[in-house]
């Protein structure tokens, strides 16, 4: 019986082992756990930390809504229909005075350009004339000198 006891007792030996073992994976994985949960602590404080301004934000956008309300309310007084009738009469009276200068301008310079065309058209004519008047010199030049050697 003796072989048995050492059997069982060496069986059980081992069986201790392994559960020295697995404990000692528990506690790795306890700690890991443990990290775990310091992690999400700090997401959880980020996360309330992002809370309050989201908060603070809108509280802020809150206040602004209300001011441009009031704002709104102020200029509902302020500006009337006819208000925004005489100053588009006003707007389209000048834009006609802008037109009228304008289109006087335009004539005058329809004017000019009439002129330089006649200009234009002189100055060429003059200038066809004196190139057939410098032909026709030298032509008469060629022709006395042809009647000079003949009587000569």
């Amino acid at each position: 019986m003796s072989d048995e006891i050492r059997l069982i007792l060496d069986e059980l030996q081992k069986i201790n082992g392994r559960l020295d073992k697995m404990d000692d994976r528990f506690d790795k994985i306890d700690d890991r756990l443990d990290k775990m949960d310091d992690r999400f602590d700090k997401i959880d404080d980020r996360l309330d930390k992002m809370d309050d301004r989201l908060d603070k934000m809108d509280n802020r956008l809150d206040k602004m809504d209300n001011r441009l309300d009031k704002m709104d309310n102020r200029m509902d007084g302020m500006v009337t229909k006819e208000d925004l009738r005489e100053s588009e009469n006003m707007i389209l009276s000048h834009i006609d005075h802008v037109q009228e200068v304008f289109d006087k301008r335009f004539e005058k310079l329809e004017k000019n350009m009439e002129e330089l065309c006649q200009y234009y058209r002189i100055t060429k004519l003059e200038n066809e004339n004196t190139t057939l008047l410098l032909r026709m010199i030298e032509e008469l030049r060629k022709d006395v000198e042809d009647l000079k050697r003949k009587t000569a």
